[in-house]
């Protein structure tokens, strides 16, 4: 997907919506029927006016947007909530860990709350589609536009799927559409 979502940033809204536990729906099967409550939260998102959703799971804390994993950072550390905080479960999700841990960035899964968005340094959502997505706004507060962990991660996301970095193409696998 060689277009850029949401170039100059995206803004998010905490939704009413929470986001389904694991214990009562497979949110890992990535079943159609998951994808309601994601299709709720971005209407609910869009209708007030913000480009994304961001969900709480039931217990308050952070739990990704409709259609992407949330990521903060705070004191240089990456962080982002662990499976266990009923997200669902993606490959960039993985591939960013992997990638900030080779560059020395610690990184750190655990639960985040909701007032962690608003003092973090830098806030960015991935996904299949959106790659990497800073976030400018939650809410009505603005967020630092200088955030270099999220700009770097993403940098290096790109170079891997066009194939420029060699360190990592052996994630690549190339699929010929005729």
């Amino acid at each position: 997907m060689a277009n850029e979502l949401y170039p100059e940033g995206i803004n998010c809204r905490i939704i009413s919506w929470y986001r389904q536990e694991d214990r009562s729906f497979p949110l890992k099967a990535k079943t159609s029927a998951s994808y309601i409550t994601s299709s709720l939260a971005k209407t609910e998102a869009v209708e007030s006016g913000f480009d994304e959703a961001i969900l709480l799971n039931s217990q308050g804390k952070v739990a990704d947007s409709s259609a992407a994993n949330i990521f903060i950072v705070r004191n240089k550390k990456l962080i982002t909530p662990g499976f266990d905080r009923d997200i669902l479960e993606e490959i960039t999700r993985d591939s960013i860990f992997k990638i900030a841990r080779n560059l020395g960035i610690e990184t750190q899964e655990r639960p985040i709350d909701k007032s962690e968005l608003y003092i973090a340094d830098e806030v960015f959502l991935c996904g299949t589609a959106l790659k990497i997505a800073h976030v400018k706004k939650i809410e009505n507060y603005h967020l630092p536009n200088h955030q270099p962990i999220g700009k770097l991660l993403k940098e290096k996301l790109t170079a891997i799927v066009e194939r420029i970095d060699p360190k990592y193409q052996d994630w690549i696998s190339i699929i010929n559409i005729s």
